[in-house]
């Protein structure tokens, strides 16, 4: 077992003119899929050197170990591994232990997806990193068919200094609060189709005001229609005295007993309610939790106050419109590609690590009203061009030309606040 096994035993130093070689192919699984033993294996690893590591991926024991192994040495190691290790919480968490003053990445592969012969394989995202001791040679970056050469490289294989972003409870920068959206924790049993809400409505009238729209991230994205029971705490008896909306409280209160965490079991104390029972007073801003990387921009919706958000989604409750231009920018997107994880290829949007950590200037109460009228242009030519979903206006084959330009608008005005004029490209942003 690699991972038990001192190296050094197997593969003791080499002598003057030797050279070693260690291959391996460990298994790339998330944190959900490891079995007991796999745990014990990553415990034994990690345990006392690293404060919170039951997150990382399985194969990081082998990075881990494989940095400790060239230390010192005229050695280095280069492992093929997902790409979650080189993304998101386990940058900070990983990679400061392996890299530390002495180690460093010589070459690296960004994301590419990777799958073998075997049947019924699943393609893997991975990437690949080389370590060797510090030294002053340049340093090789492959991007698809592009390669750089940088002075170097860091942990989210950028050519920059290190830097670790750790998420943060508030915004450093004085952005409004981003929180998640409501989870029904129900079973379904307060959600209603179109046909159901219909059918609610048409044979009982009164329960129309304990309906709300409801939108996760496929409603906001593709405009998947869905609707929830919304029912304060001091309107119960006013809803229990409704039929089928009393049924469908008495199934929730029986599905969460049935359930087997303690949270599902608890939420039975109020079977009315999602596990979270906010709504805007006046609007809010949705983001999706995952979006496709293939959209040139992150999807956001602004929504009225009769609109209840999913988990599904990250929300700006009651957050003034400039907040819009900032998740709609170039800038944002970037951002949120290098320091949030991803499921598979897809952006994964983090509040705590993508939203809290997003650096952004002092702005003036001019900018804040030059940045909520590009806002209110961005989302004024997306209602033009309605029945038409952010999917189908997003697709970077069929964005309307109307607003890529204002998307372009706003961009340059941003990025204007940030340096004096629109920077040249991503990188130049990611070192800004």
């Amino acid at each position: 077992n690699s991972l038990r096994l001192d190296w050094d035993q197997v593969c003791p130093p080499p002598l003057e003119g030797e050279e070693v070689y260690i291959a391996g192919n460990p298994p790339f699984l998330g944190k959900a899929k490891q079995d007991k033993n796999q745990k014990a294996d990553r415990d034994f690893v990690f345990t006392g050197k690293i404060k919170t590591f039951k997150a990382l991926d399985f194969v990081a024991g082998w990075t881990f170990k494989a940095g400790n192994y060239i230390r010192g040495r005229r050695a280095k190691a280069a492992l093929v591994s997902t790409n979650s290790l080189c993304q998101g919480a386990s940058v900070p968490l990983l990679w400061p232990t392996v890299l530390g003053d002495d180690i460093e990445i010589f070459f690296a592969h960004r994301s590419f997806k990777w799958r073998n012969s075997a049947a019924k394989n699943a393609a893997v995202i991975c990437a690949i990193t080389g370590l060797q001791n510090v030294s002053t040679a340049p340093k090789r970056l492959f991007d698809g068919e592009l390669e750089t050469s940088v002075p170097h490289i860091n942990a989210y294989l950028i050519g920059h200094e290190d830097v670790w972003i750790k998420g943060k409870g508030k915004s450093s920068w004085g952005l409004p609060h981003m929180a998640f959206g409501c989870m029904p924790y129900d079973a379904g049993e307060l959600i209603l189709s179109p046909e159901e809400r219909a059918t609610f409505v048409s044979s009982h009238p009164r329960s129309e005001k304990f309906l709300r729209r409801l939108m996760g991230s496929q409603e906001v994205v593709k405009g998947v229609e869905r609707h929830c029971l919304w029912i304060s705490d001091v309107e119960l008896v006013e809803a229990l005295q409704i039929p089928p909306v009393a049924d469908r409280i008495e199934r929730t209160r029986i599905a969460r007993l049935k359930m087997k965490d303690k949270a599902g079991k608890a939420l039975a104390e109020r079977p009315h309610q999602f596990r979270e029972h906010i709504a805007p007073t006046h609007h809010a801003i949705l983001i999706p939790s995952v979006t496709s990387e293939r959209r040139p921009y992150l999807p956001v919706a602004m929504v009225g106050a009769d609109v209840i958000a999913s988990n599904l989604n990250q929300v700006l409750y009651d957050a003034p419109e400039w907040c819009v231009a900032l998740i709609a920018s170039r800038l944002h997107l970037v951002w949120i590609a290098t320091v949030c994880g991803k499921l598979k290829s897809d952006f994964r949007y983090s509040n705590t690590l993508g939203w809290n950590t997003f650096p952004v200037p002092k702005f003036s109460d001019d900018q804040l009203a030059q940045l909520s009228v590009s806002a209110r242009r961005i989302l004024k030519t997306r209602y033009q061009h309605y029945p038409k979903t952010i999917a189908d206006l997003y697709d970077p084959d069929k964005m309307p030309n109307d607003l890529r330009q204002a998307h372009r608008d706003n961009d340059d005005l941003l990025e204007t606040m940030y340096i004096g004029r629109p920077f040249r490209n991503d990188t130049e942003r990611l070192e800004k």
